[in-house]
């Protein structure tokens, strides 16, 4: 019998623009902010941005950081 390979949906969005549940579960998984679990995503045109990573069972977001606020806890 064949494995079957389930991948999840791959989504890059601001805080924003999660829902209100999730930016909660958000802020529970980084209490202290997310200044050690950020990462640097490079774009075609030169320019870069800063991004966290979460995931849920169904979904891995890579949430954008906008401000130092985001960065240090919200």
């Amino acid at each position: 019998m064949a494995k079957v390979i389930q991948t999840k949906k791959r989504i890059v969005t601001s805080f924003h623009n999660l829902s209100t549940e999730l930016q909660e579960e958000l802020k529970k998984k980084y209490p202290l902010g997310f200044t050690d679990v950020m990462m640097r995503i490079d774009k075609p045109q030169g320019d870069f941005f800063y991004a966290v990573p979460f995931e849920t069972e169904e979904i891995s977001y890579v949430v954008m950081a906008m401000s130092s606020r985001f960065v240090n806890g919200l």
